[in-house]
Formats: C-alpha cells, sequence, structure tokens
C-alpha cells in the first residue's frame, strides 16, 4: 500500500510541474548538447526498456502527448539503442497502463 500511495504522490507532482523538462534542462547544463549520450551511456542495457518506458510514462502523465515529447522519445529510444519494433511495443503497453 505505501508503494502505490508513493507512486499517486510521485504522480501528482508530475502533474504540476515538468520534471521531464526540468531534469533534460539540468543535464543540458551540466553536459552541455551530449547530455543525453552521457545519460544514456551510463544506463545498463538490462535496465534501457525500463528507463524508456518510465520516460513515456512520464509524458503521458497529463494524457497527452505533446510534438516535444515525441520527438524527445524518439530520440531516447535511439540513443538507447532500441530497435523500432521494441520501442514501438514498449510504447504501446505503456498507453494502454495509463488509460487504465
Amino acid at each position: 500500500m505505501q508503494a502505490l500511495t508513493r507512486r499517486w504522490s510521485v504522480r501528482s507532482v508530475l502533474r504540476e510541474k515538468n520534471i521531464t523538462a526540468l531534469n533534460y534542462a539540468a543535464l543540458r547544463w551540466l553536459s552541455g548538447d551530449r547530455a543525453l549520450e552521457n545519460a544514456c551511456a551510463a544506463i545498463p542495457e538490462a535496465l534501457r526498456s525500463a528507463v524508456f518506458a518510465n520516460a513515456i510514462e512520464i509524458c503521458l502523465i497529463d494524457g497527452d502527448l505533446k510534438r516535444a515529447e515525441a520527438e524527445f522519445l524518439d530520440r531516447l529510444a535511439e540513443t538507447l539503442g532500441m530497435a523500432d519494433d521494441e520501442a514501438k511495443r514498449i510504447a504501446e503497453v505503456v498507453a494502454l497502463k495509463v488509460s487504465c
């Protein structure tokens, strides 16, 4: 139950602020234009699909996928080295989960 409460609390905060954009802006400021590449390189191969799924969920939290978010997700999938069909499958599952 505590995990569900914590998850709800995090989701409510993310609705109020675009945390993804803030984090990305901070990374760019610290790492320059290669921030995303540097961050993705540090993610172990076994966790890359989970990271991508979480990024999709955060982008869909407000119920609307904006063009900038879609472009970011495309770039993220490419930078993580994900195959197009794998990224599409993950996106479909997360979209279904978020819509429930």
